[in-house]
């Protein structure tokens, strides 16, 4: 084999696995940013809201102002103004049945066993930001905590005050 064929071969072949390389990671950087963008949440308008939906939080709602939506897996989230001052997020399946909803309270709302785990298992922290959760007819608390120089926390209790693990926090 000729001396000068064999260095023109390999490298060749190390250009050609790098280009397939190079291939493999933008199709898998393809694949990531599809399926983020198809497991987020997306806002739609009303008018794509299924009746049922838009009755079940008609129903609850009836003085809404302003509804913005977002479809969220197969579940509907409707954002409601009730005046200036009070929020309200609710989600409904497509079948129109309430699953949960939530709304900001103020610390001074919080029962006082959520308050003496915090003030027991969270010394350092202090209380950011709370929301009531309602789910049928279970009551709880989310809460936003931040410290000086610690990562923040978002934190699930029942109204017991028992910190709940297996309730995801809704953002």
């Amino acid at each position: 084999m000729d001396s000068h064929f064999f260095p023109k071969l390999v490298g060749s072949f190390a250009l050609a696995k790098r280009k397939q390389c190079m291939k493999e990671k933008i199709i898998g950087l393809f694949v990531v940013a599809g399926l983020l963008t198809a497991c987020s949440s997306r806002e739609i308008a009303s008018g794509k809201v299924p009746s049922v939906v838009l009755n079940a939080v008609s129903e609850q709602y009836p003085s809404q102002e302003k509804v913005d939506w977002k479809k969220v897996g197969k579940a509907y989230e409707a954002e409601i103004n009730l005046n200036d001052s009070v929020e309200v997020e609710i989600q409904v399946s497509e079948t129109g049945q309430v699953i949960m909803q939530k709304q900001d309270i103020d610390t001074t709302e919080l029962p006082a066993p959520v308050k003496a785990t915090i003030k027991a298992q969270y010394p350092d922290f202090t209380i950011d930001d709370v929301e009531k959760i309602t789910k049928g007819s279970v009551v709880y608390y989310q809460l936003e905590l931040e410290a000086t120089g610690k990562k923040d926390k978002k934190l699930v209790f029942s109204a017991e005050g028992k910190e709940e693990t297996g309730i995801a926090f809704w953002d």
